[in-house]
């Protein structure tokens, strides 16, 4: 769907299956909206979508692929529920506007790199069930401790 009064687009998602890359580059992309069932988000799915500002990740999504929002500049939150399991690298990497990060108990490990220079970065709550982080996971975060 596109606004005709300034020529941005959302997308309603009713695919159980979307393949690697589907959306990079989507440069007028803001709103998405992905199915209840998706259980996967896969690598570099929306990878610099620069002007995308809101994704709802649904309740039974499990793991979110290699740079799948990486360069997403305009994203302020990502919604991590406690049933998502696994985060690959790069996945959030080179936000501008992301203020709070919040790792739920349910990933155990933050890959390398996972959120690499989200320069606005001012609050991160990492829950206890979290047993690793990787080198680099928040390198470039500066606004962070």
């Amino acid at each position: 769907m596109k606004d005709e009064t300034n020529g941005d687009s959302s997308v309603g998602i009713r695919s159980l299956s979307l393949g690697v890359s589907a959306f990079n580059h989507c440069s007028n992309l803001c709103y998405v909206e992905l199915p209840e069932n998706l259980l996967r988000i896969d690598e570099r799915l929306f990878y610099s979508c620069e002007k995308l500002v809101s994704v709802d990740i649904p309740q039974r999504t499990e793991e979110i692929g290699e740079s799948a929002f990486e360069g997403c500049k305009s994203l302020e939150f990502i919604g991590l529920h406690n049933g998502i399991k696994i985060i690959r690298e790069g996945c959030f990497q080179f936000w501008d506007k992301l203020k709070i990060i919040i790792i739920p108990k349910s990933i155990k490990t933050i890959p390398i790199r996972a959120f690499r220079s989200c320069i606005s970065a001012t609050s991160l709550l990492i829950q206890e069930g979290v047993t690793e982080i990787e080198k680099e996971a928040f390198t470039g975060c500066k606004k962070l401790g």
